[in-house]
């Protein structure tokens, strides 16, 4: 007979006691069969995909390159190969939707490997380009065999951050992408290569305890070059400030097109700008050659000056 002092009985489901928000933010971040063992206590195979087309397809908001828009901080991110496997760059920047941040890709473009290999001057040759058609956008990318491109994009003047891939950024990125997709904070070209990528990902459990890994099933030939250049982009805007970077430091560019260079948007005593710096146009206005504030760029000696331009960082300001 059984003990009448003892009981057994069974909860499906998470444990009672559990935030149910911080559960909902769980639920959000990890691929279906993990939430499932780790929180429903269910036997299921360690294999997802990323994500359906109902959330791909709405992610594909434009059909084309998207124009610059000035005072918009822009990224620049490649994921390259010489050999057998494909090459893509994208241009992206991120912006807010209803109190969302919302990683917007401007521009794709990939390359097929032809007689066995990419050739790297073309690739370099279009970042430089798509540089300076976004205002000088900085770059990122894994420098595995991009080592000399990278220098020579640095001489140039351009700024290029390596970025590194390890168990634990890869996983990283991929709960990242699997947020995005499931959230549409993604706006995404209506690109037939780049959508069968996506829905070619397969999230499985990483050798790293805690960690996932993308695969693909095969359907989009092994490759997902425009799916990583699209995560490192989206990694790299949100870890930014919220807002432009222009924004964030509290700079405004000359709204005169023959000028367009920045400025922050106060004097050193706090008065706010009202005429540009460095050409005398009226921020506020048509071109004028009056003066801000009464101290015009030619009256501003030095820190003293009531019109001395300066850098900021943080609280901190620094007269050149």
């Amino acid at each position: 007979m059984a003990d009448p002092l003892w009981r057994t009985s069974i909860v499906s489901g998470p444990a009672p006691w559990q935030n149910p928000a911080e559960l909902e933010s769980e639920r959000r971040r990890l691929p279906d069969s993990l939430w499932r063992r780790l929180f429903e206590c269910e036997w299921c195979a360690a294999d997802d995909a990323l994500a359906d087309a109902a959330a791909v397809d709405a992610c594909m908001r434009h059909d084309g390159p998207l124009a610059a828009v000035p005072g918009t901080a822009y990224i620049i991110a490649f994921d390259l190969s010489v050999s057998h496997d494909h090459t893509a760059v994208v241009v992206a920047h991120a912006t807010e939707e209803d109190g969302r941040r919302i990683v917007v890709i401007d521009r794709l473009e990939a390359w097929t490997p032809r007689g066995g290999q990419v050739d790297l001057a073309d690739v370099e040759a279009w970042i430089r380009q798509a540089a300076g058609d976004y205002g000088g956008a900085s770059i990122i990318g894994d420098p595995y065999q991009a080592a000399s491109m990278i220098q020579r994009l640095r001489d140039a003047g351009l700024r290029v951050k390596p970025v590194t891939f390890s168990a634990g950024s890869n996983s990283r990125r991929a709960q990242m992408l699997l947020r995005l997709l499931r959230d549409r904070d993604l706006d995404l070209p209506a690109d037939d290569r780049l959508r069968a990528e996506l829905l070619s990902l397969r999230l499985t459990e990483g050798s790293t305890p805690g960690t996932v890994r993308l695969s693909s099933d095969g359907s989009s030939q092994g490759h997902f070059d425009r799916a990583t250049s699209v995560m490192l982009a989206a990694e790299e805007l949100l870890s930014r400030p919220q807002g432009s970077y222009l924004t964030a430091m509290g700079i405004i560019l000359c709204t005169s097109e023959a000028c367009r260079r920045g400025m922050h948007t106060t004097w050193p005593d706090g008065r706010p700008r009202t005429h540009c710096i460095h050409c005398g146009t009226q921020l506020d206005g048509p071109a004028t050659s009056g003066t801000d504030g009464g101290a015009s760029p030619a009256q501003a000696d030095g820190p003293t000056g009531a019109g001395a331009p300066y850098r900021q960082v943080g609280s901190m300001k620094f007269w050149d």
